[in-house]
Order: structure tokens, then C-alpha cells, then sequence
């Protein structure tokens, strides 16, 4: 290399910008439009990231950022808005579902206790007496605690295990009264059933 200025000709200039560039994918370029990756790639690419934080971590979008978010999408219409599902687009959906546990919050109704999917072993029974302490409220049981089943309170001191469509059946409220009396008038009716006192 020569001494002094080095003065690049505009031969050297295009090939360093080429080489700079030739790696790069500008916009709209469709080279790889439709290419998929095999599964060693995709693995290869999955590990090189595991351990490794995201550079969002920690971040949160200010005022301004969520406004200008906001505004980039409102008013724009949805391609599918107002066009109904074939019979056929129907069927396909409804065959690739079955057999699929899609969401276990799509299993939830009329399962409590251990039966939730969420279930992970219920409030202890030490839990149950501070919180009820911190309400000023008793916990004397008259019947055996039993899973699945809500712990209703006759009076601010005696409890009872009922189940749920009972307990919360009707809005009430033991420290105001408010249908204190209907509540507890099926809560005893179905311990005189159960156990018969």
C-alpha cells in the first residue's frame, strides 16, 4: 500500500459497497419468498437463542409510542370483515379440532376443585383461618370440610361445607345480614339431608 493519503478510486469505492451489500436483503427483494427452512436449521437457529435475553426485556412503550401505535391501525378495515365462512372453510375448521385440547380455559365450566385444570392443591386450612381472621370473621365447622365444596359461613362463627350452587347462589353477605336467612334456610335443609341434624 502506497505511503501517505491513501486515495480510494471509484472502482474500489463500488466493490467495498457491493461487498458491504451482498449479504444484506433490501425491500422488496423476493429471493426468498416462500423459502422454508429445514428442521436442523430450525433447531440450530432455536438453540443459538436459548439463554439469551431479549434486548426488550424490561421495556415498556411510553404515551407517545402507544398513541402512535394506536393511530397507525385505526380506521384501517380488516380483509375479512363482513365475509362469511364457507360450508366448506366450516367443516375443515370444526374436523381440525377434534380430538384437540385447544385452551384449558375452554374446559373450566362446571368444574371446581380438583376437577379444574388449574387446580394446585387449594388454600390450606391455616391460610383459610388468617384470612378469615383478618375479616374478624370464625371458623368453627360443623360439618367435615370437603374438597370441590364452598366453606359458608351460617353465622360470623360457625361454618358449613356446602356445595357451590348453594353458597353462591344468592348474593349474601354475612356481616350486613343481607339474604342471610334464604341462604342459610337451604344450607340447613341440605345438612338434615346429608347427615340428618
Amino acid at each position: 500500500m502506497p505511503k501517505g493519503k491513501y486515495i480510494r478510486t471509484e472502482k474500489i469505492k463500488n466493490g467495498i459497497r457491493n461487498s458491504e451489500n451482498k449479504g444484506r436483503i433490501k425491500k422488496g427483494d423476493k429471493r426468498n419468498l416462500g423459502h422454508r427452512y429445514s428442521e436442523d436449521v430450525r433447531k440450530h437457529m432455536s438453540d443459538s437463542h436459548i439463554g439469551k435475553q431479549s434486548n426488550r426485556l424490561g421495556k415498556h412503550l411510553n404515551e407517545e409510542q402507544l398513541k402512535k401505535h394506536g393511530d397507525i391501525r385505526r380506521g384501517k378495515i380488516p380483509w375479512n370483515k363482513g365475509i362469511p365462512q364457507t360450508e366448506e372453510q366450516k367443516k375443515i375448521n370444526s374436523e381440525s379440532h377434534i380430538g384437540i385440547n385447544c385452551s384449558i380455559y375452554n374446559n373450566m365450566c362446571g368444574k371446581f376443585g380438583k376437577e379444574h385444570p388449574t387446580w394446585k392443591g387449594g388454600a390450606s386450612e391455616a391460610h383459610r383461618r388468617t384470612a378469615l381472621s383478618r375479616r374478624e370473621l370464625g371458623f368453627e365447622l360443623i360439618n367435615e370440610q370437603i374438597d370441590c365444596y364452598d366453606a359458608h359461613h351460617l353465622t360470623k362463627d360457625y361454618v358449613a361445607y356446602v356445595p357451590r350452587f348453594i353458597n353462591r347462589g344468592t348474593r349474601h353477605n354475612v356481616k350486613t345480614g343481607l339474604n342471610m336467612d334464604e341462604v342459610n334456610f337451604y344450607t340447613l335443609n341440605y345438612l338434615f339431608l346429608v347427615y340428618g341434624r
